[in-house]
């Protein structure tokens, strides 16, 4: 689900599309559910260092441990290249401790996917790099 917009742009009766607010996370949010998919995730340019850890670390690992403590089997989750809970940079460390915890809690199939870039349509300039791969 776009939670900025609150609406999604994949129609298919097997998905649940809901509207949740991450700081008010229910505990039974993830009731009756098999399979997670957390795409959460902001830049330390958008919302700067602190919202990028309140979404990037908090809000995933909200997502997370309430999506276990549910009963859910599969998480899945979408981090970054480079990744590494030891790295210097902010956002490859937060992206490399958060995917050691899911990885470790035991469901019964837990998946990081570790893209180079992500390409979408932002409205904020992402840097030359980016904008040149967009272009492909």
């Amino acid at each position: 689900i776009n939670a900025e917009y609150g609406e999604s742009k994949v129609q298919n009766d097997k998905l649940e599309h809901k509207i949740v607010d991450f700081d008010n996370l229910p505990e039974d949010a993830f009731l009756d559910h098999d399979v997670a998919i957390c795409t959460l995730g902001t830049t330390r340019a958008k919302s700067g260092k602190d919202g990028f850890i309140k979404v990037d670390q908090d809000y995933v690992l909200s997502f997370v441990e309430k999506s276990k403590a549910a009963g859910v089997k599969q998480f899945h989750m979408m981090s970054s290249q480079g990744a590494n809970a030891n790295a210097w940079l902010l956002y490859t460390q937060i992206k490399g401790q958060v995917d050691e915890k899911i990885l470790g809690m035991g469901f019964e199939k837990a998946v990081v996917y570790r893209p180079a870039a992500l390409l979408v349509d932002r409205e904020e300039d992402r840097g030359m790099v980016e904008n040149s791969l967009n272009g492909c």
